[in-house]
């Protein structure tokens, strides 16, 4: 049987490791795992078996001991949510596949040791899209690869992370329809279009560009990568009130596109400037000492032609709080309004920004710096600082068509 051609899935049992496996060179020695992140994610090969040893780690003879628990009851879930009675599924990197695909690592021989399939309309959900990604090589992967001609999604689309395995927490479809992924050597994970897989999350995120963890954003040991990842998780799940952010800097996460930003459009408060200890708290916190930079320089380095239009976007009504970080290197030069003004910050929204540090950052339109606009805006600035170049001539806090500013504590403008 191969993918239930001439047979049901349902006919048959699929297993890695089984009780006649007990003479030398038969239990699978190297992390099998991956060979269960197979078969409990592929509906069409069988009906999964987990052993008993490999599931509690229990000793027996010529086999590595290692209790697996965890993380098979991880993907027994995401079967169970995602993937049980699915009727499509098509392996998006098979030999000779139509669907275009580029290792960006490796590309020598990772085609032979990466997997991923992809597979529609299983579990709770007639509209769930699911990723299935394993890397068999000792090696990271970064993959990009087209979705299947079978796919319902669209260009701006996301898939999310499920099991927090991988380096993209949430991938998002390009207008060419392609992904990109990342995992580490030897590891798997499964990506979901439903929102729901992210409801066990919260009401902290944690994000640390050095986490060498799950990268779920569950703690400081499993961080997110990127801020950008936490806000888009942020949006989906209202469990979640705060995201931590360890000191060092990030960018918007945009391929490159100006148009890229920070967007916050949620109730969300945002804490930076934690240091880099293992498990600090609000009070350890120092904008000066440990600083949180985020960085509209997604181009090339230290040219600010390629720079973003804004650094933070700030809309709707729902209220927003940053606090602690220093955001620089945005220029606001673009063509339509909202990307003429607000290099550091354009606000259309709700809200309030506490030990802020804005520098280097320059636009068209006055509101170099700080840029709100709409009768429905509203803008409190609370102990920040705001330093501008001398040669500046643009305004760099600017308030616009009845928005409201508040200022609380002392706040500086200063030359740089």
């Amino acid at each position: 049987m191969v993918d239930a051609a001439g047979s049901s899935g349902y006919d048959v049992i699929t297993f890695i490791n089984n009780h006649d496996y007990r003479e030398a060179g038969k239990p699978v020695q190297n992390d099998p795992i991956l060979a269960y992140a197979y078969i409990l994610t592929n509906n069409k090969v069988g009906l999964p078996c987990v052993f008993y040893p490999d599931y509690f780690g229990v000793s027996v003879p010529n086999a590595p001991t290692q209790e697996l628990k965890d993380d098979i009851d991880l993907l027994i879930e995401a079967h169970q949510n995602y993937i049980f009675g699915a009727s499509q599924i098509d392996y998006i990197n098979r030999f000779s596949t139509p669907n275009y695909i580029y290792y960006h690592t490796h590309p020598e021989y990772m085609d032979k040791t990466t997997l991923i399939y992809q597979i529609k309309g299983g579990g709770n959900n007639s509209s769930n899209e699911v990723i299935v990604a394993i890397n068999f090589a000792g090696e990271d992967l970064e993959v990009e690869f087209g979705l299947s001609s079978m796919s319902s999604m669209s260009a701006g689309d996301k898939l999310y992370d499920i099991l927090g395995k991988s380096q993209s927490p949430v991938v998002k479809v390009s207008n060419s329809k392609h992904c990109t992924l990342q995992l580490p050597p030897r590891s798997y994970s499964v990506w979901t279009n439903n929102p729901e897989s992210s409801d066990k999350l919260g009401p902290i995120l944690y994000v640390d560009k050095e986490a060498d963890g799950l990268n779920n954003g569950k703690n400081w040991e499993n961080a997110f990568l990127n801020l950008s990842s936490a806000i888009e998780v942020a949006k989906i799940n209202s469990q979640i009130t705060e995201i931590w952010v360890k000191e060092g800097t990030y960018y918007p996460s945009g391929d490159g596109d100006r148009n890229t930003a920070f967007e916050l459009s949620n109730n969300i408060e945002i804490y930076g400037s934690f240091p880099r200890t293992s498990n600090p708290n609000k009070s350890d916190r120092d904008v000066d000492s440990y600083p949180t930079i985020l960085s509209g320089d997604i181009g090339t380095k230290g040219d600010n032609s390629d720079n973003c239009y804004n650094i933070i976007r700030s809309t709707t009504s729902s209220e927003k709080i940053l606090d602690g970080f220093v955001l620089e290197n945005g220029n606001a030069n673009g063509g339509q309004d909202d990307e003429k003004a607000g290099a550091g910050i354009y606000n259309s929204g709700n809200l309030s920004i506490k030990n802020v540090h804005i520098k280097n950052c320059s636009s068209t339109l006055d509101g170099s710096h700080v840029f709100s606009s709409g009768a429905g805006a509203h803008l409190t600035i609370d102990g920040c600082k705001f330093i501008f170049k001398s040669s500046q001539t643009e305004a760099t806090i600017y308030n616009s068509a009845n928005s409201t500013m508040e200022f609380s504590n002392t706040n500086r403008v200063e030359k740089e």
